[in-house]
């Protein structure tokens, strides 16, 4: 452990025993072991005196690639686990520096792939899809990317560009589910149903076992208004899978679409169970009650959703406050 802390009072210019010429030199092999103490503390789950340890190494070498993608990697699993002000810290810092490798190595298809994942997780769509056009032309076999690419394309509206990118996907993996379930999607998007259906359930028969596939088989059926068929798929999965959020959306939506809300409202609330603290689970089980009429309920869960906001730090401005507000409350899922 005195090893680790020399180490991580190394990276970040605190160790005052040297002459300050000698001090501010950095060595390969000095590198190379702060490198290896910021592994030992991932390796303990301590991750932010990795990124102490690595943002040292930054401070005197920038362009030190290693440290570089670590501090990427631990910036955005930090944000995974902290509060909206600070994720959103770690997401700009890993931003930064996923460019940053992207303009040491510009030809490094991963660097490229990396980027855009980034850039899209921060909305930055059009700026992903470039990252994603590059890696497929470095790298025409990279299957990710060209799956990436696709999903970026379809969210973006641009549905033949999107097509096209599937069916590239589809030519060089054949069994690669999302390439047809992929394709499926941007027929469903389009308006063509049967089409969409076909794809997906051929995705389906490569891998049965995905529940992500399983669920976008659900909402197709509900696009062409077979609620009863969408909801008897869904609630064949296990209890589990059915609390997973995309699939109660399904579920609550077929039952929408069969007139119950109520039956919608209790969906959300096993989910809400099910991944407490869960406020958007909250939220939508108090408006579904609301729109069953159940007020009283309604309340409650208006309650319990501005709770679980103040209890994992959300912001809570655009929270309904009542349920006046949460009658005028437009799901970010249908916007």
């Amino acid at each position: 452990m005195a090893i680790l802390l020399a180490l991580a009072c190394w990276a970040s210019g605190c160790d005052r025993s040297q002459p300050e010429p000698v001090r501010e030199r950095i060595d390969h092999r000095s590198v190379e072991d702060a490198i290896q103490a910021a592994d030992v503390y991932v390796s303990q789950g301590q991750l932010a005196e990795a990124l102490l340890i690595c943002n040292g190494i930054l401070e005197k070498a920038p362009d030190q690639q290693a440290a570089l993608q670590m501090v990427a990697e631990l910036s955005q699993a930090l944000s995974r686990d902290t509060d909206p002000d600070q994720a959103g810290q770690y997401m700009a810092r890993a931003l930064d520096v996923r460019r940053r490798l992207v303009q040491l190595d510009p030809d490094q298809p991963r660097a490229r792939l990396e980027f855009g994942i980034i850039l899209q997780q921060m909305r930055m769509r059009h700026e992903a899809i470039e990252q994603y056009r590059v890696c497929t032309e470095l790298d025409p076999g990279s299957s990710e990317a060209l799956r990436l690419l696709g999903h970026a394309l379809l969210q973006d509206g641009q549905l033949d560009q999107s097509r096209e990118a599937f069916m590239r996907l589809g030519e060089l993996d054949p069994d690669a589910p999302w390439a047809w379930a992929g394709l499926g999607q941007a027929w469903m998007v389009s308006g063509d149903h049967d089409k969409a259906l076909e794809l997906i359930d051929r995705a389906i028969e490569i891998d049965p076992d995905q529940r992500g596939l399983r669920i976008l088989r659900s909402r197709v059926l509900r696009k062409q208004s077979r609620f009863k068929e969408s909801l008897e798929f869904m609630m064949a999965f296990v209890p589990e899978e059915r609390a997973d959020p995309a699939a109660t959306w399904e579920i609550a939506q077929a039952w929408r679409g069969l007139g119950q809300p109520d039956k919608a409202a209790d969906a959300w609330a096993g989910t809400h169970v099910a991944n407490q603290p869960d406020f958007l689970s909250a939220l939508r089980a108090a408006k579904a009650y609301q729109d069953a009429g159940q007020l009283e309920r309604a309340g409650s869960w208006l309650d319990a959703a501005k709770l679980d906001a103040a209890r994992t730090g959300l912001p809570t401005e655009e929270m309904p406050l009542n349920l006046e507000d949460l009658s005028r409350w437009t799901d970010p899922s249908m916007q």
